[in-house]
């Protein structure tokens, strides 16, 4: 609760209009301290709300579903998954970011959105059988047809979405979120409860996106025209371009592991591996993608406006730093005790998997705060240009790795994150008004604290 209140008081201070200095973004200028503050509290929330959702169906689930299940989702995920860069091409963000957007370029976004992910759609159906044979999983075809409707989904949510992240009404995004999870949570149990094992997961997993569109379309006010060009699109589409081809990149790098392991070692080393991973990230997420989704708007608004836009971004990150690091370390250091309580016994060989990603969770959640920079500022083509230089290096990681099987696989994605850690804020930060001073400035305290706290755990796990 302390790190919200600070992460409030900083908000509203740093985003207090000077005296005398006139917005020029009309209505979303307005109170923006006030509105960005309630956004934060807001989309903090509606985060914790889902954590608590999601342990408790994690727990239910996890003793009515085998690791094996888990796995087969995992494979049509990781492998399908680069189509979730490819149908947004930015163009969210692009809407997000400028300052200014007009309703025709917002509509012409729309249905490249949408042809792209009925495209995606088909195509990722037309490619079931081909993505069952590689992973020699025949049950994978039906689930894979079902799964592919999120390209379509998505693709028709998305421009919604992002008409609301403008007007910051984050506490109706996140109550979408919410509704949805509570909608799949519940279907999932039941469907896991009669038998449906993967069923039940690849429900849970498309619930969201479909409550996400029913109340975008219903909530935000704005409606497409007809399909045409849009004027003065071009830098738009060359900022989500950038974007998209990162986003590439990241879900590749991020997912080869997945991919990998279910090819070489099967469904049941997958599901221990993702499940891990996954549990890993259930309180990350919680932590980051409030913030974020409160951060890339309002820097992006003071992009302009070096003093404020320093001091906000130290108070999200110094946000982000206290409330995820010292959380990741207690979980690190009671992973078996973690894994038994979450999982179950079933669940007890990802362990060793879960301790080492713990520590890769530290960096990764520290990295995950370059976005902010390079979104914002929009250098989103040097964004692209530092991902072509490290994602080859997380890649290298897991191919080191392979050989000692779902473990070594985690030491190599680890390993790469901590050599990429110092270069990754040296790149983002350039041309931005903070310094890696200010990153330091933010983040030893938090560091100090995880680290005490990780000791403690140890201790308490020893004894």
């Amino acid at each position: 609760m302390a790190t919200v209140r600070g992460l409030v008081r900083g908000t509203r201070e740093v985003l207090r209009a000077p005296s005398g200095d006139p917005l020029d973004q009309g209505r979303l200028g307005q109170r923006l301290g006030q509105r960005s503050a309630r956004g934060a509290v807001s989309t903090l929330v509606g985060q914790w709300t889902r954590l608590v959702l999601q342990t408790g169906s994690t727990i239910v689930l996890a003793r009515l579903i085998a690791p094996a299940e888990y796995g087969l989702v995992a494979m049509i995920v990781s492998l399908v998954g680069v189509g979730d860069a490819l149908w947004n091409l930015g163009l969210s963000q692009a809407t997000i970011q400028r300052r200014d957007v007009r309703r025709d370029q917002v509509t012409f976004f729309f249905w490249v959105q949408a042809l792209i992910g009925a495209i995606l759609t088909a195509l990722v159906i037309a490619l079931a059988p081909v993505i069952a044979g590689f992973y020699d999983q025949p049950r994978l075809v039906p689930l894979t047809v079902v799964l592919s409707s999120m390209f379509l989904i998505n693709g028709l949510a998305s421009q919604h979405q992002a008409v609301l992240t403008r007007q910051m009404r984050f506490g109706l995004l996140s109550a979408m979120d919410v509704l949805g999870l509570i909608v799949g949570v519940v279907a999932a149990i039941v469907i896991a409860a009669l038998g449906g094992g993967a069923w039940a997961i690849a429900v849970m997993t498309l619930a969201t996106p479909v409550v996400r569109l029913v109340l975008s379309w219903t909530t935000s006010g704005w409606r497409p025209g007809p399909p045409r060009r849009g004027q003065d699109v071009a830098p738009m589409m060359r900022f989500g371009v950038s974007l998209t081809f990162t986003n590439i990149l990241d879900y590749s790098a991020q997912n080869l592991d997945n991919i990998l392991i279910g090819r070489f070692y099967g469904a049941d080393a997958l599901g221990l591996y993702s499940r891990a991973y996954n549990l890993l990230l259930m309180p990350i997420r919680q932590v980051t993608a409030p913030i974020s989704r409160v951060a890339v708007p309002v820097l992006s608004y003071l992009q302009d406006q070096p003093e404020r836009y320093r001091r906000f971004f130290m108070v999200a990150f110094s946000a982000v730093a206290y409330a995820a690091l010292p959380s990741i370390c207690l979980l690190a250091a009671l992973s078996q005790e973690v894994i038994a309580v979450m999982l179950g016994d079933q669940w007890l060989g990802a362990v060793p998997i879960f301790r080492i990603l713990s520590v890769a969770g530290l960096l990764v959640t520290l990295r995950s705060t370059n976005g902010w920079l390079f979104v914002s500022t929009g250098h989103t083509g040097r964004q692209a240009l530092w991902a072509l230089a490290n994602r080859p290096v997380i890649i290298a990681g897991f191919v080191i790795g392979l050989p000692w099987g779902t473990t070594g696989v985690a030491w190599g994605f680890l390993g790469a994150h901590a050599v990429l850690l110092l270069p990754s804020f040296a790149v983002s930060v350039k041309d931005s008004p903070v310094s890696m001073r200010n990153i330091w400035q933010c983040a030893w305290r938090p560091i100090v604290i995880a680290l005490a706290v990780y000791g403690a755990g140890a201790s308490a796990h020893h004894w």
